[in-house]
């Protein structure tokens, strides 16, 4: 482009010393100066040079490579959706979720699970802090299936009726690992805000825990490192969607 440019100023500069010389402003080389250049002449070959270089601007096709890239469009719009999990709620844990646009098919959610109670008896119990942020790629802009990898952190109290109480070691050691989901996302009402999604992933998690007699007060029975593989999620989701832009990704 800027060669282009550079052509078309030379070019407009020429023709501007070549209009004086036909019009008698210029004589023999020896008295050349430049009080002797016709300065209307160059003033128009500066505005042509101009057009020059912005037609040679806009032959770089860089504007629409640029609104791609900022996935702007007409219809596009940013939303952020504030979701829960009805499964979570079935197992008496509580659960919120944000997500929002990222682009046009991606989008990030950040779902909190938290259950610090017991199932009706002191032997029975899923106490839980839950962190499994989520980068999603949807296959169509609003409904439809879409893919995601995740990373999960999870800090447990399990027990279930049996010998042994589940824990994380030192009650500070949480859960770590990741994985990825597939789900599937549909709009209930007309202005599609309120959306039902299902989804189920599955991860490979380094689990450190602690096992206890499972009675209250239950003395500890061993420390054990495992290398679990195998689902770590699943939902049943009801979301409802604000929009954060006008329709083209600009900000209200």
């Amino acid at each position: 482009m800027k060669i282009k440019c550079f052509i078309a100023v030379l070019f407009a500069l020429l023709c501007s010393v070549k209009a004086s010389a036909w019009n008698g402003d210029i004589g023999s080389a020896e008295h050349m100066s430049p009080t002797s250049l016709d300065y209307n002449n160059v003033s128009y070959a500066a505005s042509v040079a101009d057009e020059a270089c912005v037609a040679a601007f806009l032959q770089e096709d860089i504007k629409p490579v640029y609104l791609d890239s900022l996935d702007v469009s007409d219809d596009w719009q940013r939303k952020l959706y504030i979701k829960t999990n009805a499964l979570g709620w079935g197992l008496l844990i509580t659960n919120l979720s944000l997500e929002v646009d990222l682009a046009r098919h991606w989008t990030f959610a950040l779902p909190v699970y938290f259950s610090g109670w017991d199932y009706f008896s002191p032997t029975v119990k899923f106490r839980t802090l839950s962190f499994q942020p989520e980068v999603r790629y949807h296959f169509k802009e609003t409904d439809g299936w879409f893919v995601g990898a995740h990373f999960g952190l999870t800090y447990f109290n399990l027990a279930v009726d049996g010998e042994y109480r589940l824990q994380d070691r030192d009650g500070d050691t949480p859960a770590i690992g990741g994985g990825v989901a597939v789900g599937y996302r549909k709009s209930l009402t007309k202005d599609k805000r309120l959306k039902m999604e299902f989804s189920i992933g599955g991860g490979v998690y380094d689990v450190h825990y602690d096992r206890f007699r499972n009675k209250p007060n239950g003395f500890l029975v061993d420390t054990k490192d495992k290398l679990y593989i195998g689902p770590d999620q699943a939902s049943v989701t009801i979301s409802y969607s604000f929009n954060l832009s006008k329709k083209g990704g600009e900000k209200k």
